[in-house]
C-alpha cells in the first residue's frame, strides 16, 4: 500500500470551498488512491504540487504496458461529472486521451502530456490567443454529447452569487456590472453557435504533448456559446504587464474571435463578465489587488463593448 500525501494547497481549498464534506473526503483520499492502484495495475508517484484545488493529481504507470499515464482523482461535486463525458467524446482531439474512469470514486485515469509544459510558461504575449484559440476550436468541433449542462444552466447560480456580492462590494461602474450581470443571466440567443466549451479554457490547462503539439487538460464542459472559451486566452497572461496593454488587448481579441470563429462583439461581453466575476469575487475575499487588477481589465474592454 503506497503513501499517499495530500499536499497543502488541496487540503487548504477543498477545506475552504468545502467545510466538513471536504475534510471527510481528503481523509479518504489515501485509501481511494490505493484501491485505483489496485483497480487499474498502477504505480503511483508523488502528487503534483502545489496541487489542484479541487482534485488529487498525480503521476502513475500502468504496471502491465509501462504507459505513463496521470491520476486524478476528484472531489465529488456535480461541476465534476461532466469531464468524462466530454473527454470521451473529444477521443483526444485537442484534448487528453481518457483512459479510464471510475464513476463511483469520481477518478480519471488521463494520458500523460510530455513534457508537460503549460501555455502559460510561453513567453511570446501572442501565444496563449494563438495557440489556446485554435485548441479551442478543435474542441468546439465536436458536437456536443448528451449528459452536460447549458451554459445557461452554469451561470444563473453564478450570477446570483455575483449580484449578492455586488451589494456589499460595489463596482467601480455600475452600469458596466449590471450589463455582465445581464449577459450571465441571457447567455444565448437564436443566432448564437451553441457548442461544446471546455469551460476553463486559459493557458495554464493548455499543455505542450507529443501525440500533438498542445492538448487541453481539466475541462468543465457544457454546452453553450463558443465565445464564452475566449477572454481567459484575451486576459491571460497579464495584459498590464505589457508596455501598451491597450494594444495587446485589441490583438488578442482579434486573434481569439478569428481563431474560435464568433463574433468581436460576443467575446467582448464575455470578456467583461470575466473580468467583473474575477475582480468582484477577489474584492469578496479580501484580494485587494486581484480586485483593482480587474478594474483596469473592466477599462481595457470597455472600448470593445457595442
Amino acid at each position: 500500500m503506497a503513501q499517499v500525501v495530500i499536499p497543502a494547497n488541496l487540503a487548504a481549498t477543498v477545506v475552504a470551498w468545502e467545510g466538513d464534506s471536504g475534510r471527510a473526503w481528503l481523509a479518504r483520499v489515501p485509501s481511494i488512491v490505493n484501491e485505483l492502484a489496485d483497480a487499474w495495475d498502477l504505480d503511483v508517484g508523488p502528487p503534483y504540487e502545489p496541487g489542484g484545488n479541487i482534485s488529487w493529481v498525480a503521476p502513475v504507470r500502468r504496471r502491465g504496458d509501462g504507459t505513463d499515464a496521470v491520476l486524478k482523482v476528484q472531489h465529488p461535486h456535480p461541476e465534476s461529472a461532466p469531464e468524462p463525458i466530454a473527454l470521451a467524446a473529444w477521443d483526444g482531439a485537442g484534448a487528453v486521451h481518457l483512459l479510464a474512469h471510475d464513476a463511483g470514486r469520481c477518478a480519471l485515469l488521463l494520458e500523460r502530456c510530455e513534457p508537460g509544459s503549460a501555455l502559460a510558461d510561453e513567453p511570446d504575449p501572442l501565444a496563449a490567443a494563438r495557440i489556446g484559440g485554435a485548441v479551442g476550436a478543435r474542441l468546439h468541433a465536436m458536437a456536443p454529447p448528451s449528459g452536460l449542462p447549458s451554459l445557461a444552466e452554469v451561470l444563473t447560480p453564478w450570477a446570483d452569487q455575483l449580484d449578492g456580492q455586488l451589494q456589499a462590494h460595489p463596482a467601480a461602474d455600475p452600469g458596466l456590472a449590471r450589463r455582465a450581470l445581464a449577459t450571465m443571466r441571457q447567455p444565448l440567443d437564436d443566432a448564437t453557435r451553441q457548442v461544446l466549451l471546455h469551460g476553463d479554457l486559459n493557458p495554464t490547462n493548455v499543455l505542450a504533448a507529443t501525440r500533438e503539439p498542445w492538448l487541453a487538460i481539466d475541462p468543465k464542459p457544457m454546452v453553450g456559446d463558443a465565445a464564452y472559451d475566449g477572454p481567459r486566452l484575451v486576459w491571460q497572461p497579464d495584459p498590464l504587464r505589457a508596455t501598451d496593454p491597450a494594444a495587446l488587448v485589441a490583438t488578442r481579441l482579434g486573434i481569439v474571435t478569428e481563431r474560435l470563429a464568433v463574433e468581436p462583439p460576443g467575446l467582448a461581453e464575455w470578456c467583461l463578465v470575466a473580468a467583473v466575476e474575477v475582480g468582484v469575487s477577489a474584492a469578496a475575499r479580501g484580494d485587494a489587488g486581484t480586485a483593482e487588477q480587474c478594474r483596469a481589465h473592466i477599462a481595457l474592454i470597455a472600448p470593445h463593448l457595442a
